[in-house]
C-alpha cells in the first residue's frame, strides 16, 4: 500500500492538533450551577459558561452536543469571526452530567484559531493569539 506525504502530513496534524487543548478550572461554575434547575439543556448550560456581554455583537456560534450515556453529554461550542485583534475564533468543550434536574461539569478545555499573522491560524491550538 503507498501512501502519499499529503496523506502523512495530514494525519499527523490531526494527530498533533487533538491535544492542543487548554483545561480550565470547574469549581467555580459549578459552584455557580449547582442549585440551578432552570437549565434544562446542554446547549443552555455552556451559553451560561461562556457569558458572553450583552453590550456586545455575539459572533457567529454553533453548539454541538453528544450524548454519551447516563446523562453524561459532551459539548462543543465554536464562536468563529470574534471581534478581536487577535483571536479570529475559540472552541470550548465541556463534559457534564445531570443529575435530579442539577448539573455537574467535569471538565472544561479550551482551544483557539488566531487571525493571520497573529499565531496559528489553520489548526486548534491551546496557545493565547498574539
Amino acid at each position: 500500500m503507498k501512501i502519499n506525504i499529503i496523506s502523512v502530513i495530514f494525519i499527523a496534524s490531526f494527530i498533533s492538533c487533538m491535544h492542543n487543548f487548554k483545561d480550565y478550572e470547574i469549581q467555580s461554575f459549578n459552584q455557580k450551577i449547582c442549585e440551578r434547575t432552570d437549565i434544562t439543556t446542554p446547549e443552555e448550560l455552556i451559553l451560561m459558561y461562556l457569558n458572553y456581554p450583552q453590550n456586545e455583537v455575539i459572533p457567529e456560534i454553533s453548539i454541538k452536543v453528544k450524548n454519551l450515556g447516563e446523562n453524561n453529554y459532551k459539548i462543543i461550542l465554536v464562536s468563529d469571526n470574534i471581534r478581536d485583534d487577535s483571536v479570529k475564533a475559540e472552541k470550548i468543550i465541556i463534559i457534564a452530567q445531570m443529575l435530579n434536574s442539577r448539573w455537574k461539569v467535569y471538565k472544561i478545555i479550551k482551544s483557539w484559531k488566531c487571525w493571520k499573522g497573529r499565531g496559528n491560524s489553520l489548526f486548534w491550538h491551546g496557545d493565547y493569539c498574539t
